[in-house]
């Protein structure tokens, strides 16, 4: 059964972020220039939520809201799902599944009390095999 840390070896542990005040014009612009469905919003060291293309689709486009004076903090999700490097595929996949989500940003605790953010998972990642780079 493969773990998140085997995905990543394969996949890499790039992480893109943005802050709570980007705006969802200048945060959009970064997943298009990373070819990304969410970046992960930080504050300071802290998740503070994760913003996906999901999020824009339905909190702006669908409510009329302008992209370039709304900030992430206003539409993202903050209810943020973590898992770790050691957590299997199984588990991420039930997660997502349960949870009705689509990213998960991967935390390895690191003592004392701190944490570091290794990468986001997105569902395309558990359709196919570690080490497989071919899209779903």
């Amino acid at each position: 059964m493969a773990t998140v840390n085997q995905m990543l070896q394969s996949k890499g542990r790039q992480v893109y972020t943005v802050t709570p005040d980007t705006t969802v014009l200048a945060a959009l612009q970064v997943m298009a220039d990373q070819d990304v469905g969410a970046l992960v919003v930080m504050d300071g060291d802290d998740i503070a939520g994760i913003f996906s293309e999901r999020d824009y689709a339905r909190k702006i486009v669908l409510l009329g809201k302008t992209s370039r004076e709304t900030p992430v903090s206003a539409i993202m999700t903050a209810d943020v799902i973590c898992v770790t490097p050691e957590q299997s595929d199984d588990k991420c996949l039930a997660i997502m599944t349960d949870r009705r989500i689509r990213h998960l940003p991967v935390l390895e605790r690191r003592p004392p009390g701190g944490h570091h953010l290794h990468r986001r998972r997105g569902q395309g990642d558990h359709r196919r095999p570690a080490g497989d780079d071919q899209p779903p």
